[in-house]
Parts: structure tokens; C-alpha cells; sequence
């Protein structure tokens, strides 16, 4: 017998309290996003639709649970967008009927305030969202001790009453009252008639509100922790009377040589009128956009646009003839019986798009220069007000933007720019992809772009000039390992054949039979797509656990044990990317998990990820002995053993570092045969303009000569290797003490560093330990002939077999930053550990006597002990971060360091 759903029993409402019309529940198996079965009768015989869709009034027909199972409910409205949280567990018993509806109750507050924080982007939003948190909370707590009182929230009141009778006989017609029933719970009825009749709404009694009252209670918790979003300014204390926002009307338009007419062109932007008052200075500040913005008449004379009144034919004068400092900021004064200025603006660089004439919008300014307190009024065209106050920066850090499967972390990268990391959370499963998390591109976006306007930003500057566009690549980066000498894991699968066999006859009641080919090499049929096409695996030629697999396939026949021969015409190599087991993702930030879309800020984001990699040769064994199974077991079943579990951490930090946090545990022993690795880690060629004659070089510090060819130490181009170099401990100064941090740099075709990117691992934990690291690994980098790079952790140096039992922690550190002001400094990075180990990695390919460094992160850190503790050719002579940074000295032109700060 199913359970009634009694939240379905009443309209589905939006925040406002209004019906959603065509609004959807979704129900799920808990913790997944697999649609769970759900009745439309009490009997539990006749399934339902999921999701169930709303009439106009929000109404959907009454829902029936299994009770044997554990549900998370989600809402959307017509269009798909979330209502709400979705809330896990929701239970199909009875008992939860009322916890249910309470829960649900609760995460619609809660996601109220969330909504606010996440779109009201001022300090005013947080606050109101906490008071809306806390009041779920309260709420929670008064039904605790009164059920009863709740009833109140819903503004329809009532009083109990022992029974539906003596609720009839106190009240009127129309009024409401409750009735306890069997559970606990306060049945609320309305007199109809002189009818009791049920109104669906059930209060939670005090024996069950406990979950309510949780939920109530981490939701308070978790609003009061995420810093609101904010607007940047180029000046924080003055307030911005260019509103962004409103002034969409000049995007494509200019204002002509006279001032008296607007014209149209793609490349231009008219502001519209901003009110000024006579000798008064004024700022307008366009350096925050991306390149190719500057203020300019259409004559490309510098001039300020001023008029009498807000409309283009009252054109006064121009307020200056050259501009006081550039041609994207300039002071000038206002001049007499001029009441507002304007100005044009124009993308010397391509077309902007409509997100692009946004983006550039979102980051311009104008302000009063001597009075930054001050409330400017205005008129648009259009008659409406303006009135802007710009809120003030926030100290927090880090931003992250989770947004449809997509998570994008916002960090510092230097003084006019922050990078932000595209991560995808949320692949879908194909031919390409296994699912495991991956890292797209990485742009810089100007500091003055609001959070929420992050993605646009990033999304819209695909064909914007050099400082917008992307500096580190997006794709394979998902980091698999080598099991037996074959690539498992990340962004690999097991290797198949796919076969073209017209009419082949087969279906998935044959998967597991064993054929073999024209080299009588045994193969076995993992699965029939379709009816013209089948796949196929080789067997197993090793042992159970240190598995060999040929994956040559030849003929053109396989003959099966129990299908007989099948002809195919065409072969495709194929990897099945069903392979992560219990693979599991989630994001946070500062402890807090967000599990839904918006804008956040802190200062520590995290992605979660776990997943088995199974052993494919226990698969196939599997198969074989399951043949016949109308669904044959999938190679990521959590059945089929495991070789290796891993458990990873990917932390965002305050500093612009990423570090990775990579547990290693071999459930399964393996061979370390051929190439048998894995790193942790694994990334693609810096980014660099196409055609633009930019270069990328590669540094590794400390080896005792070329490699390859290259001198990597005294950092090498190399833009056109041909083929892939190893780069071996062995060939390191001291090959106890391997190399632990590499670096790409893009250089233009003069040779001066545009920006750089050092990667590597953490010296004091883990793998990364210098006397851990020279017994486990011997090839420490691969660099591909497309200049990928493989960093090793560990190999055959650790044995050639991997046991059971066995388990390493990998930390791994990677931060992009800028070489324009200091070229010689090629790797300047401050990464802060999760431990709060913080280490300062400087190499410096020059002669430095006694010189401060200084670097954005340090100011975090004044007063905290600094200690070498790997060097080469380098003196550090402070004993503390001070605010001028750290005293260094290096020799013969090169010197390196790896500082600990504490």
C-alpha cells in the first residue's frame, strides 16, 4: 500500500505565494538524480508520470509513496527553474507525512533567502536573507513546543479540537480548525456546509518537527556564512552616477562631431545624459573594461559631450580638448550653463555582441572627483529616476558562481584583473567523457566586473583582445592512471572495439558470449547498441589482478562460442566511459555545500570528488558468467571489484592558488608494467593568441644539463617540439631531491613574459615529501609534442607491483600570475595549504643584492616567521613578512627558493 504525499494536496506556490502554474515535481531515489516510481492510486498498483505537472492553479493530482523508500523532492516551475531546495530524505512512510510537508515549508524559506543573497547582491539582501533563515529556524522551534501555532504562518489560523464534531460544533461556516490524528500530526479542516472537509494542510506535531527544526537550523547556519555578492567600483567611496544598468539605449550609438544627433554603428556606445553641476571636476573611468574601450569623438578627438538639458538637440559645448590621462580615464571640468555631460565610447578591437556592450557597461563609472559622499540625481531619456549608491568592496576573496552544472571560481590574479576557472561538475556520460570532474578555460576579467556578472563576462569574451581572452586552456585535465600498462580513470575508459555488422541478429541476452578473430585472438561482446553494431573487449590474457589486454583486432569475422560468426565490415577504437564507480560530486565553500545555482562569496571553494576505478577484468569474468541477463552489468557497477578508490579535494584559495588533495588507495593489487603511473594531475599548454607570434616556454628548476635538447632550467621554448621528452629524476642536481614544481610561461614573439603558470607538489606532505618523492617516482614530467603536461607522482620507482593496502596522499599546488612588471621572477607564487602551511615559491633568473619582494598575498601574512627550506644559489635575510615583503639575495644570474611561512 503506497502513503499519500500530502504537500501535493496543496497549490504549488513561488516565493511570492502565488500559484505555479505548470510548476513540476520531480522525485528521485535519495542522493541521486535517478526518478524514482511513484503511484497515482493508495493501492501503489498504478505508477505516475514524474515529474507531475501543475493545472493553472498550481494543483496537481494527489501523489502516492512507496513506503519502502527513501525520496529527495524537487520543485521547478513551467520553464524548469529550481523553486526551492530540493529536500533529502523525504521518507514514504506514513509517519513523515507531516515531517514532509514541514521540511518542505522549511527549504521554502530557505530558499527565499538564498535567492536574495544570491540576486540581491548588497549587504541589505544578507541581511534580510539571514532574518529570513533565522525566522524558518524560529518558526521550527515555536512548532516544537505550540504545533498548533504554525498554523498562524499560513494566515488562515484555528483552534484544536478533539474531533471533527467538536471542531464543527465551535466554529462558523467557512472558518478552520484542527484535529489531531492518529500520528501526531494537526490535520487542519475548514466547515463547509457543516462539513469538516480536509484542506490537505497537515501541521507537524511535536514529535516530528525534530526534522524540521534541523533543516531550519543548518539552513540559518549556512545563509549566515555566504558573504553577499557586491558591485566593484573603480573607486569604492564614490558613487557611481553612470548607472550600467539602464543606459542600454546608446549600446550601437554615438553622439556626432556637433553633439545634436545620434547616429548608429556597431562599435559604439552613447552613455546618455549624466547631471553635473558648473566648475565642478569630474571623473569618467572606463579602465576597468577590456582593451579596445576608450572615449572618443567619432573624429578621434578627445572631447566630453555636455548639454543643457536631457536631450540630444541641446548640445552646450565640450568640456576639455585632450584628456588629463587617458583615453580611458580623464578628469575634466564642467563648464558653465551646462547642466549634464555625456560621453561616446567606442571597441577599437571587433564588434561587441549585446553580453559584450554589458560586460563593458558593468565596469564604467563616472563620479564626482571632490566629493565622493555625495547623492547625484538624473533623469534618463525614458523619464525614470536615477539614483545609485555603489556598495562597497568586500574583503572576501573568492567568488563562486554555480551555474547550470558549471561551478566558476573567481580569484585575485594581480591589480587591474582576477582569474576566474571554469569546472565542469556535471558531465554528462558519452563517448568523450566518463563524467569526472574537468577544468575549462581559465580567463582574466576585470576586478571591476560585478560577481553576478561573471559568467557573462567569461562567456561573452571569446573574441575580445589579449587582456580578456582565456590564458590557460580548458579540456583533458581530468588526471587518469596507468593500471597494467592501460590508461583507467579520469577522463579515460576501457578500451573496446566497436564492429559494423549489418543485421547482426544479436541482442543483450548474448553480451558475455566469447569469440575470437582472424588471429585467434579471444574477444568478448560487452554490448549490442544497435542492430547493425556491436561491442566488443578483448579478454583477459593476464591474471585476475595484474590483467593483460591485446588490442589488436584482425579479419573480418569474430566467431562466437554460442552465436557462431558474424562478419563485420568496419572497426572503430572505443573507450566505455561507464566506468567510475560510486562516483560522487559536490561544491563548497568555506564549509558550507551549495547545492544550488547563484553567487557566492568567501574565502576557501572546494570541489568534492570520489569514484572507484574498477577492474575490468573482473567485469568481463562477470559477463561471461552472466550470460543471458536481460541487462548486462554495467562496467561501473559497484559489484564488480575495485583496483583503486580515490578520494579528491580540489580547494580554491585566497591567494588565486588551486591545490589538490589526491588520496590513492589500491584496493586491488596491479602491475606497474611499461608506463604503469599516475600523477594527480595533468594539464594542457598554457594559452596563447593565435597569430600572434606568442611563445610558450618551459622551465624545470635545478637539472644537471640539457634534456632533449632543451635547457629547461634556464627556461626553453618549446614551441616546436616534435616529439614528447621525458624528464627523469635522474636527471635533476640531486636526484634525491627531484624536481617538485615546473612552469609554462607565454612569451611574446620579442621574448617578454605575458603571464606564466607553475604548477607542482607540496614539499612538506604526502608524496611530495623530497625523500618520500625520490623512491616512488623516476620519470617525474612528461611533456607531450603538443607541449601537455604529465607530472609524475608515482611509478616502477615504487615497485613494480602495487599492493593491496597500499595508500598515498598526493597534495598538488597550480596558480597562473602575472611576469609583466617583474620578467627575471619566473615563478612568484603564495599558496596556502589547507593545514594553513603557507609556501612562497620564487625562482629568479637574475642577480639580486639584497632586493625586497613583495607580492599581493604577503600583506595577509605580515609578521608571520619565513624559513627556507629547499634553495638554490638564493639568501633569504628576513626573518618575518614584513610590509614591504621579504629581503632576498640570489647569485651568477639564477637563484630559487621554496619559503615556509608560518
Amino acid at each position: 500500500m503506497a502513503n499519500l504525499f500530502q504537500p501535493s494536496l496543496q497549490p504549488m506556490l513561488d516565493a511570492n505565494g502565488n500559484p505555479v502554474s505548470g510548476g513540476k515535481w520531480y522525485f528521485y531515489l535519495t542522493g541521486t538524480t535517478t526518478a524514482a516510481t511513484i503511484y497515482s492510486d493508495q493501492a501503489g498498483t498504478t505508477a505516475m508520470e514524474n515529474p507531475v505537472e501543475a493545472d493553472a492553479s498550481g494543483i496537481v493530482s494527489p501523489i502516492f509513496l512507496d513506503p519502502d523508500v527513501i525520496y529527495k523532492v524537487s520543485r521547478t516551475d513551467a520553464d524548469g527553474v529550481a523553486i526551492g531546495s530540493a529536500v533529502d530524505p523525504v521518507r514514504g512512510y506514513d509517519e513523515s507525512d507531516a515531517a514532509n510537508a514541514a521540511a518542505l515549508t522549511a527549504a521554502d524559506a530557505v530558499a527565499t533567502a538564498a535567492d536574495r543573497v544570491q540576486t540581491g547582491l548588497d549587504k541589505t539582501a544578507a541581511e534580510t536573507a539571514k532574518t529570513e533563515a533565522e525566522a524558518a529556524q524560529a518558526a521550527a522551534e515555536e512548532a516544537e513546543t505550540n504545533a498548533v501555532a504554525a498554523a498562524a504562518s499560513t494566515g488562515l489560523g484555528g483552534a484544536l479540537y478533539a474531533d471533527t464534531t467538536a471542531g464543527l460544533a465551535a466554529v462558523g461556516e467557512g472558518e478552520y480548525f484542527y484535529v489531531e490524528n492518529a500520528d501526531g500530526d494537526y490535520v487542519e479542516y475548514q466547515d463547509l456546509s457543516g462539513v469538516a472537509t480536509a484542506t490537505g494542510l497537515v501541521i507537524v506535531g511535536p514529535d516530528h518537527v525534530e526534522e524540521a527544526l534541523t533543516t531550519a537550523t543548518a539552513a540559518s547556519t549556512a545563509i549566515a556564512t555566504i558573504t553577499p555578492a557586491f558591485e566593484a567600483p573603480a573607486d569604492p567611496a564614490y558613487p557611481n552616477i553612470y548607472d550600467p544598468d539602464i543606459a542600454t539605449s546608446g549600446d550601437g550609438q554615438y553622439a556626432n562631431n556637433s553633439g545634436n544627433a545620434l547616429s548608429s554603428s556597431a562599435k559604439w556606445h552613447f552613455s546618455g545624459f549624466v547631471p553635473g553641476t558648473p566648475g565642478q571636476d569630474y571623473v569618467i573611468d572606463l579602465r576597468a573594461a577590456v582593451s579596445g574601450w576608450v572615449i572618443k569623438r567619432p573624429v578621434n578627438i578627445q572631447q566630453i559631450h555636455c548639454y543643457t538639458d536631457t536631450a540630444i538637440g541641446t548640445f552646450h559645448s565640450y568640456a576639455s580638448a585632450t584628456f588629463s590621462e587617458s583615453d580611458r580615464k580623464v578628469t575634466f571640468t564642467m563648464p558653465a550653463g551646462a547642466s549634464y555631460f555625456a560621453w561616446n565610447c567606442q571597441q577599437g578591437g571587433y564588434d561587441p555582441s549585446t553580453e559584450q556592450f554589458a560586460a563593458m557597461r558593468a565596469v564604467s563609472f563616472a563620479y564626482d572627483a571632490t566629493d565622493g559622499e555625495t547623492e547625484l540625481y538624473s533623469s534618463y531619456r525614458d523619464g525614470s529616476e536615477r539614483k545609485r549608491k555603489v556598495a562597497e568592496f568586500d574583503d572576501a576573496p573568492v567568488t563562486v558562481v554555480v551555474d547550470d552544472g558549471s561551478v566558476y571560481v573567481r580569484q585575485p590574479y594581480n591589480d587591474d584583473f582576477d582569474i576566474v576557472r571554469q569546472v565542469d561538475v556535471s558531465q554528462t556520460i558519452d563517448a568523450d567523457h566518463t563524467g569526472a570532474v574537468q577544468f575549462g578555460f581559465v580567463m582574466r576579467v576585470p576586478k571591476g566586473v560585478k560577481p553576478s556578472d561573471t559568467v557573462l563576462f567569461f562567456e561573452s569574451d571569446g573574441d575580445a583582445p589579449y587582456d580578456a581572452r582565456p590564458i590557460g586552456r580548458g579540456g583533458d585535465t581530468a588526471a587518469p592512471e596507468n593500471l597494467n600498462n592501460t590508461y583507467l580513470g579520469g577522463g579515460h575508459g576501457f578500451y573496446c572495439q566497436k564492429i559494423t555488422s549489418v543485421a547482426h541478429g544479436l541482442s543483450l541476452t548474448d553480451v558475455g558470449d566469447v569469440g575470437t578473430d582472424g588471429a585467434a585472438k579471444s574477444w568478448v561482446l560487452v554490448d549490442v547498441p544497435d542492430v547493425d553494431t556491436l561491442t566488443i573487449a578483448p579478454a583477459n590474457e593476464g591474471t585476475a589482478t595484474a590483467w593483460d589486454f591485446d588490442t589488436t583486432l584482425t579479419g573480418s569475422t569474430i566467431t562466437f562460442s554460442a552465436a557462431g560468426a558474424v562478419a563485420f565490415s568496419g572497426s572503430t577504437a572505443y573507450e566505455d566511459n561507464y566506468l567510475l564507480q560510486s562516483h560522487a560530486v559536490s561544491v563548497w565553500l568555506d564549509g558550507v555545500e551549495l547545492t544550488a545555482d547563484g553567487v557566492y562569496r568567501g574565502y576557501r571553494a572546494e570541489v568534492q570528488e570520489s569514484y572507484g576505478i574498477p577492474n575490468p577484468a573482473d567485469w568481463l569474468t562477470q559477463l561471461i558468467a552472466g550470460k543471458g541477463a536481460a541487462s548486462p552489468r554495467l562496467l561501473s557497477d559497484s559489484q564488480n571489484a575495485t583496483h583503486v578508490d580515490l578520494s579528491i579535494s580540489y580547494q580554491f584559495g585566497r591567494f588565486g592558488e588551486m591545490v589538490t588533495y589526491f588520496d590513492h588507495y589500491v584496493a586491488q593489487g596491479y602491475a606497474r608494467t611499461g608506463d604503469g603511473y599516475w600523477g594527480a594531475q595533468q594539464w594542457l599548454v598554457l594559452f596563447r593568441r593565435s597569430g600572434s607570434g606568442d611563445r610558450i616556454n618551459q622551465y624545470i628548476p635545478d637539472l644537471s644539463g640539457t634534456v632533449g635538447g632543451y635547457d629547461f632550467s634556464a627556461i626553453a621554448d618549446i614551441e616546436s617540439n616534435s616529439s614528447s621528452v621525458n624528464v627523469m629524476a635522474s636527471d635533476c642536481v640531486d636526484p634525491s631531491n627531484p624536481a617538485s614544481h615546473f612552469a609554462q610561461i607565454c612569451k611574446t614573439s620579442g621574448g617578454d613574459p605575458r603571464w606564466g603558470f607553475a604548477y607542482g607538489y607540496a614539499r612538506h606532505v604526502g608524496i611530495g615529501v623530497p625523500a618520500t618523492r625520490a623512491t616512488l617516482v623516476d620519470r617525474i614530467l612528461n611533456i607531450s609534442n603538443v607541449e601537455k603536461q604529465y607530472p609524475g607522482g608515482v611509478d616502477g620507482e615504487a615497485g613494480a607491483t602495487a599492493s593491496a593496502g597500499e595508500n598515498h596522499l598526493a597534495v598538488c599546488w597550480n596558480q597562473y600570475y602575472d611576469m609583466a612588471d617583474n620578467q627575471e621572477y619566473t615563478c612568484n607564487n603564495v599558496v596556502e595549504f589547507a593545514d594553513g602551511t603557507v609556501h612562497w615559491t620564487i625562482d629568479i633568473h637574475d642577480t639580486l643584492d639584497g632586493v625586497w619582494i613583495n607580492h599581493d598575498a604577503f600583506k595577509y601574512l605580515i609578521g608571520k616567521s619565513a624559513t627556507v627550506i629547499d634553495s638554490t644559489a638564493f639568501t633569504l635575510h628576513s626573518a618575518a613578512v614584513t610590509p614591504k615583503g621579504l629581503r632576498v639575495s640570489t647569485t651568477g644570474g639564477y637563484g630559487r627558493a621554496v619559503v615556509s611561512i608560518v
